[in-house]
Formats: structure tokens, C-alpha cells, sequence
């Protein structure tokens, strides 16, 4: 067969197991209660041993049977019946009475000890298995090894869970020596072929798309009429196996689809089967029935999936918001706003997909069947931002996008002080709508004078507060900005002289020391190309005595008797401080010094300050110079807004 040209490979070749003599004897009915050759050596006779037929024969009615007891072959006893392909037993045939051949019959029998015999043993001879008719005489020229076919006694063997194998021989006819008499030698051998079914399929599932294996009512929904059926099949003796695969309409049982794979793959491999175009419908359930068959067409349990065909997608989802309309102007910059997705009619939806800011749809939010849900996003920036949803139904089928248009307003100023009073003891703060305003009390050598405006425009009515350095002050009753959030100050500034200390010009305290500053800072702090002194926005780590701090610095020079516009921004969101400088008409937008990690934030809750820092409890960092305007916001201003914020002459 392996040299055949037309021998389809691989060729596998059934398992088989050989039984272990254990135990042989034989019993004789003359002496029933005698141990009469257990384990004899040579050959021992069958049949009738008749004494008027021959001398060798010493008693009367003496009737000869041989028993092989073989061990080894748990693995049969394990099996079923149909597990069986063939059993042969076979022994020599050492003699015969003549070359006539005559009936043998192999059985079934009980097992073989050392006491066995005939009384104890020839009453377990109830399972005949085969026969046939021999002759093997030496005269004859047929001694010779005798095959006997015993697959019916293994089958037994399988089908009672035993564990050895006891087989028989006896003459067809025990009542003529002439019609039975025959020698048989001891050394007879048991050989088993077997070929178990293919194991229960493993991993059923289906790709294109992909779904697990359920059956019942939480069984999938796949989006496609055209998936591809995939099952893991295994041997248990190792062979090839090829996929038989059935599709049937659930509600009847109606067969759709039937197909096997055409190549055997081997033991533990993957079959794939795609269903073919036309033959499932949207809105069916099916059974589909995985199973193997192996090179000797031995096909057992099957496997047991279903799933429902959805390939309709779901409506587009209602997306809303009372923060935020779609594409109108809503709350301000900085504002969470919450944003429903409803399912828009479609009773299937179980996520929903979306973005804020693009269309990658990256986020996902699982609902139960048919449900809504709200998301919240918080814009940081007055640029109008894309909402962009998307609904999934439960067979993973997306909807038409929906791109909603989420309008921030400009952010309402925290505080706005335009220092343009010229007298008294009072800055005025003009903030947002809805707002809280903060005035500052004037106090020490501060003194009203012209502002930044009236450089650039002679007749401008532009004011601003001039502080000597030394005891000039404006400060708020409370606090202004919460700085543990998002915050940023914005101040028009001129310092009157350059001296390699560090000034500041606005501030917030907290119990010993202010959270933020934003004026001028000098050594280590400073890049190389600003030198001794440079523009900077710092926070300190705590509200300690004696803090560490961060600080964002400029590398725009800090010259006397210059005008500059300041910003420096807390972002909370990416913990981060940063320093903006505009020297008023001379840039076309304002320069960003190097973004800091901010670290912890906290809450300081003392007075908002011009003209000085806080350190240990008390004043120090005085400004010696001119402040014109100041502004705070509880959020990131755009670049539109810190360019506006540098005009001297705008509001």
C-alpha cells in the first residue's frame, strides 16, 4: 500500500495494543477439581482424550480445554465497543488428530489463577466469539501459526470495562477424539487494533466577524451573512482528521448549509469553513453543528453553536446637551458639560462610540440593550470642538457618525482690574458676568499715574498704579483664582529698574507663602540668554515658610522702563505651569517660555495681591515699577485672547 502510486497521504496507521500472557492453563473434565497444567510448558491437547482411542489417554470422558489470560489492555477496557477495528489471537498449532480439518471455538471466558480449574472455571464459557475448522499435523505439513478472530471478545472486553482479556479454546465436538483431538503450544499472543472516534470540537467560534459559541438565549449576533465557521478537532490516537460542518435554520431545523473540509489536517489543527453567499437571511437564528471525521470514517460528537444574523445597522444616535448646544455658543470655556447619546429608535444599541476633537471614535461607552448614557468633557479653549458618535448594536454593526459641534464662549473673566481709577484708595474689579467682583485696597507709597496706553497713544486715559518697592500695595479682601484648578493671570507691567532681585508683580497668598507670582525672578532660575534677571511665572510646592518652587522663565530680556504683557497659566489638566511675554506692538504674538511640571496643587486662601509676594507670613518681593492692567481667568486662555490681553489700548 505505501509503494501504491495511487495512496493518498498521509497515511495513518490505526493504533493497536498486544496483550500481556499472564496466565495460561489447562483444565480437563476427568480431574474437574484438579490444577491440571497451569502454565504448562510446551503444548497441552484439546478436545476428548479418549483411552479406547489411544493408550496416551488414561481416563475416561476426559474432556481438554486450553485458557490464555492476557493483561495489558487497560486501554481497551477504557474504550467502547465501536472503538474496536480487529483483534487477533493467535497459537501454534502443534498437532491434529488427522489432516481432516475439524470445528475449534475460541469464547470469551472467566480470568486464570494458579487454582483454576475445570469446576471452578468452565461455568464462566458463555460467550462464544468464533470458529473454525482446522488441521495441523506434522505428516500434514501444516503446523503453523492459527489466527483466530476475536474482535467480538474484545469488543466485550470494552463494552464491560474490563481490563485483561481471558480467551478460550475448545472442539467444536468434545465427543470423538477423531472429530476434535489437537495440540496447542502455550505461547499464543493477543493483538487489539483500535480507532477511537475524533475528541468533542474545541473553540468553536465564527471569524468575519468574530463571535464565541452559545447556545440558548445569550447566544450572539454576528453582522454577516457570509462568516466563516472555525472548530479545533483532535484524535485521541493522533490520526488526521477533516471538519464536517451543517448550518440549520433554528426554527425549524431546515439543513442550509452542509459541507466537509476536502484536507485531512492534523490532530489539534483548525478547520475553517465560510459559509457561502445566499444561504443564511437577516434576522434568522441558526444551529451550526461541528464534528470530525477521521481517515477510517469514524465520526462522533458533535459540537453545538447558534447565533442570529444582524446585518441592519442601527439608526444614528441622538446626541444633546443643555451646556452645550450643537453649534450654537454655550457655557464658557472651562465649563463641564455633560452630552447625552440616546439610541435614536434602535432597540439593539449596546455602545456607543465617540471623540472629542477628531474623528478616531476611541472611546466607547457600553450601555444595557437599547440604552443611553452621558459623558462629560470639560473644552479648555474657546475653539470650537467635534463631537463626533457613533451607535454599535450587539452584532458589532456601527451607525451613520454624528459630528456635533460643541461652541465654548469666550471664559468670563475671574477678575478684571483696569487700575484706570487715577485716585483713591480703591481699585475697582470689573469681572464676567455672574462674577464676584474683588476690589483692591491702594496702600503704602502706591501711587496713581499714567498707564501703558498713554505710551502708544498720547491721549489715551489709560492708568495704571506705580509701587515703590518698598511698602506700595493693592489687595483683595479674600482670594480670587481657586489654584488647585485651572487658572491664569494676565498683567500689563513695566519695571523701573533691573537690580538682580527678584520682584513680583501679582500674587496670591496663602497662610505663609503666596501659591503663585508672576514678575521677574534672577539667577539659577533664569535661561543663559536672558541673564542676570528674567521674566517668570512660578508656583510654589506648599504653604510652607520656606518652599520649593517651580518656575517657568522667559528668555525675553527684562529691560527697564519697557512695557510687557505677562501671562502665566496653571493647567490642572496636564499639571502644568507656563509663562507667555509680549512686549506691546513689537510681536505678533506672545512668546512661551519653557512649560514646567507643576506639581501638587493646593488651595491658598489669602489675599490676592499687587506689588508684592508672600514669604514666611509676611510681604517681600515688592514691585518697583508701574502695573496698568490686570487680568484672571479660571481657565487657559487661547492665543487670541493673550494677544488681545497685550494690546495697551484694547480692554
Amino acid at each position: 500500500m505505501l509503494d501504491d502510486p495511487d495512496t493518498t497521504w498521509p497515511v495513518f496507521i490505526d493504533p493497536s495494543v498486544s496483550g500481556s500472557r499472564n496466565a495460561w492453563t489447562l483444565i480437563r473434565s476427568a480431574v474437574p477439581n484438579t490444577v491440571a497444567g497451569y502454565k504448562f510448558s510446551g503444548s497441552a491437547g484439546l478436545g476428548l482424550c479418549d483411552p479406547g482411542a489411544t493408550s496416551a489417554c488414561t481416563r475416561s470422558n476426559d474432556v481438554h480445554r486450553l485458557v490464555w489470560h492476557f493483561y495489558g489492555l487497560d486501554v481497551i477496557g477504557s474504550m467502547g465497543p465501536l472503538d474496536i477495528a480487529s483483534a487477533t489471537f493467535t497459537v501454534f498449532g502443534e498437532h491434529s488428530w488427522s489432516c481432516s480439518p475439524t470445528g475449534v471455538q475460541a469464547y470469551a471466558t472467566g480470568p486464570v489463577t494458579s487454582a483454576t480449574t475445570w469446576n471452578n472455571h468452565v461455568s464462566s464459557w458463555g460467550t462464544w466469539i468464533t470458529s473454525q475448522n482446522l488441521a495441523h499435523r506434522e505428516s500434514c505439513g501444516n503446523r503453523r501459526d492459527v489466527e483466530f478472530n476475536v474482535i467480538e471478545g474484545a469488543k466485550l472486553q470494552a463494552r464491560e470495562d474490563w481490563r485483561t482479556l481471558a480467551i478460550g479454546l475448545k472442539a467444536s465436538n468434545e465427543g470423538s477424539m477423531a472429530g476434535s483431538w489437537k495440540r496447542y503450544r502455550g505461547d499464543a499472543r493477543l493483538s487489539v487494533t483500535y480507532n477511537r472516534a475524533p475528541n468533542a470540537p474545541l473553540g468553536m467560534s465564527t471569524s468575519d466577524p468574530v463571535s464565541k459559541c452559545v447556545m440558548g438565549p445569550e447566544r450572539p449576533f454576528i453582522r454577516s451573512t457570509t462568516p466563516t465557521l472555525r472548530v479545533t478537532l483532535s484524535d485521541p490516537d493522533g490520526g488526521t482528521i477533516r471538519g464536517n460542518f451543517d448550518v440549520h435554520r433554528l426554527s425549524d431545523y431546515a439543513l442550509v448549509f452542509r459541507q466537509s473540509t476536502t484536507t485531512y489536517l492534523a490532530s489539534g489543527g483548525t478547520h475553517a469553513m465560510p459559509v457561502p453567499s445566499g444561504r443564511l437571511v437577516d434576522g434568522t437564528t441558526y444551529r451550526w453543528v461541528a464534528s470530525g471525521t477521521d481517515q477510517n470514517g469514524r465520526s462522533e460528537h458533535p459540537g453545538f453553536c447558534e447565533f442570529t444574523v444582524d446585518v441592519t445597522r442601527p439608526a444614528r444616535p441622538v446626541v444633546s446637551s443643555s451646556v452645550f448646544p450643537d453649534g450654537v455658543p454655550g457655557a464658557d470655556v472651562g465649563t463641564a458639560g455633560s452630552f447625552s447619546f440616546g439610541p435614536g429608535g434602535s432597540s439593539d444599541v449596546v455602545a456607543y462610540k465617540y471623540s472629542f476633537g477628531s474623528d478616531a471614535l476611541d472611546r466607547t461607552a457600553s450601555v444595557a440593550l437599547g440604552g443611553s448614557t452621558t459623558v462629560s468633557f470639560t473644552p479648555t479653549s474657546v475653539v470650537p470642538v467635534t463631537l463626533s458618535v457613533q451607535s454599535v448594536d450587539r452584532a458589532g454593526n456601527t451607525s451613520d457618525r454624528v459630528d456635533y459641534l460643541i461652541r465654548p464662549s469666550v471664559p468670563a473673566k475671574v477678575g478684571y482690574w483696569s487700575l484706570d481709577e487715577g485716585s483713591g484708595s480703591v481699585a475697582g474689579d470689573q469681572p464676567g458676568a455672574g462674577m464676584t467682583p474683588h476690589p483692591l485696597t491702594v496702600s503704602g507709597g502706591a501711587s496713581w499715574v499714567p498707564g501703558a496706553g498713554v505710551e502708544f497713544d498720547p491721549g489715551s486715559p489709560d492708568k495704571g498704579l506705580s509701587f515703590d518697592g518698598s511698602t506700595a500695595a493693592a489687595t483683595s479682601s479674600g482670594p480670587v483664582v481657586a489654584t488647585d484648578k485651572t487658572f491664569a493671570v494676565n498683567a500689563m507691567v513695566r519695571t523701573d529698574v533691573v537690580d538682580g532681585q527678584p520682584r513680583t508683580a501679582v500674587s496670591q497668598d496663602g497662610q505663609h507663602a503666596s501659591r503663585f507670582g508672576l514678575g521677574v525672578s534672577t539667577g539659577d532660575e533664569c535661561p543663559a540668554e536672558a541673564g542676570l534677571s528674567c521674566w517668570a511665572f512660578w508656583l510654589n510646592g506648599e504653604d510652607a515658610s520656606a518652599p520649593a518652587r517651580v518656575v517657568s522663565a522667559s528668555a525675553v530680556p527684562v529691560v527697564a522702563d519697557q512695557w510687557v504683557s505677562l501671562t502665566g497659566v496653571y493647567d490642572a489638566t496636564t499639571g502644568t505651569a507656563q509663562l507667555w511675554v509680549c512686549r506691546p506692538l513689537q510681536f505678533e504674538e506672545p512668546a512661551p517660555a519653557g512649560a514646567v511640571s507643576a506639581g501638587t496643587p493646593w488651595v491658598a486662601t489669602g489675599a490676592f495681591a499687587l506689588g508684592q509676594a508672600q514669604a514666611a507670613g509676611q510681604p517681600t518681593q515688592r514691585w518697583d515699577g508701574v502695573v496698568s492692567s490686570v487680568r484672571a481667568y479660571a481657565s487657559v486662555p487661547t492665543d487670541e485672547q493673550r494677544y488681545r490681553d497685550c494690546n495697551p489700548l484694547g480692554s
